[in-house]
């Protein structure tokens, strides 16, 4: 009897290390990283990055989300990401595959974010430009200014114009300003 015992024991710790190592090789390998990929996403700025178009979890996260995919579209237009493109952006930056699971969607629509810059908003700015650089006072003069007449479209961010005009200009009759605009 005390020897069915001790070979029942035997025999239950090698079904556990059988059980054991079975789990082993069906568990689901979890990697350090898991990027998941959005449907759609808008972006800003000249790059698309992963952070704009997946949501990114895991040990390496904060830096995953500033790896460059591609170009931004054009401001207002559209352009498809593809996973593939993520998983060889992945690559190239050094990170096996295996160390970042890429889930979600299979291809991500990118939507560049824009700004309406209107002829309104120019022939104002224009015109502070210059009542604040002519030699007299602003009422004692008339300003007429000649803007274009269509909206311009820029990347969404924080405006700045910029003016120059002529150095032999005098602020008297018909004179030409270059502007500049910078988002």
């Amino acid at each position: 009897m005390p020897m069915k015992r001790a070979a029942l024991k035997t025999l239950a710790r090698v079904a556990a290390a059988i059980v054991a190592g079975m789990a082993a090789f069906t568990a689901p390998v979890y990697a350090a990283d898991t990027v998941t990929l959005k449907s759609e996403a808008y972006v800003r700025g000249p790059k698309v990055l992963l952070g704009d178009i997946a949501d990114i979890q895991g040990e390496n996260a904060e830096a995953l989300k500033q790896l460059e995919i591609a170009a931004s579209p054009n401001p207002g237009s559209s352009r498809q990401v593809n996973a593939s493109l993520v998983n060889a952006r992945i690559q190239t930056a050094g990170l096996t595959p295996s160390s970042v699971v890429v889930t979600g969607s299979q291809l991500v629509r990118t939507t560049a974010m824009q700004l309406e810059i209107t002829p309104d908003m120019l022939e104002g700015d224009l015109r502070l430009f210059i009542e604040t650089n002519m030699p007299w006072a602003p009422g004692d003069a008339e300003i007429d200014i000649d803007v274009p007449g269509q909206t311009l479209l820029v990347p969404d961010g924080e405006v700045t114009f910029t003016w120059r005009v002529n150095p032999q200009y005098k602020y008297y009759g018909a004179g030409s300003f270059r502007g500049e605009v910078r988002v």
